[in-house]
């Protein structure tokens, strides 16, 4: 297997990896806590502590080091502080041994979906398996409209009083299941679903 797509396997939300300052700085064991677009975001299982929390807010270079399979992995990155208190937002740098990562998280989360056919198809309900900021993957149920290329998606959920309107386009179909890529999403709906996927898993660790 290319190291480029080993790599990228490895990052993973809730793998351990180890967030490396140098200087005098100690190494610092985080949780993968999810995607944004281009970055991590890190959940330190031990409080970061001077110097290495003085480093963090410097936005200081880093390495990534991933150990797995007794082969060690380190990927280049620059820091800074997350948006949440003791969280690390990572970007790497070193693209090459990044691979073909995500650019979000998904998480296994059910929310109501309202979906039809563009252009002006017949809408149907059904249900997400998961969800992320760049697309969903939805229960089949059926529909005439499962077989379009491009869907007009509603995800709602009253108790959050969620509604999101997308566009979308299929990228995978199985006999279970739908799966989307959004063409046409809104900046903050971006933003609310990384929220809501990355809240996931902060509350898995």
């Amino acid at each position: 297997m290319p190291t480029s797509t080993a790599t990228a396997n490895l990052l993973t939300e809730g793998h351990v990896v180890q967030l490396d300052l140098g200087g005098k700085t100690s190494a610092l064991p985080c949780c993968i806590l999810g995607f944004t677009g281009p970055s991590v975001v890190l959940g330190p299982i031990v409080p970061a502590t001077a110097p290495t929390a003085e480093a963090i807010e410097a936005g200081r270079a880093a390495y990534v080091v991933i150990d797995h399979d007794e082969q060690v992995h380190a990927l280049r990155a620059t820091v800074r502080p997350g948006s949440d208190p003791g969280e690390i937002l990572v970007t790497v740098t070193d693209a090459f041994r990044l691979g073909q990562r995500r650019r979000y998280s998904r998480a296994p989360l059910a929310l109501p979906a309202t979906v039809a056919a563009l252009p002006g198809g017949e809408p149907w309900e059904t249900v997400t398996r998961d969800i992320s900021a760049g697309g969903v993957r939805m229960a089949r149920i059926n529909a005439g409209g499962e077989h379009a290329d491009r869907l007009s998606v509603v995800l709602t959920s009253p108790p959050a009083a969620l509604r999101i309107e997308t566009e979308a386009e299929v990228v995978r179909r199985s006999q279970r299941d739908l799966s989307l890529r959004f063409t046409r999403i809104g900046e903050g709906d971006v933003a609310l679903l990384t929220q809501i996927t990355i809240a996931y898993y902060r509350l898995a660790r």
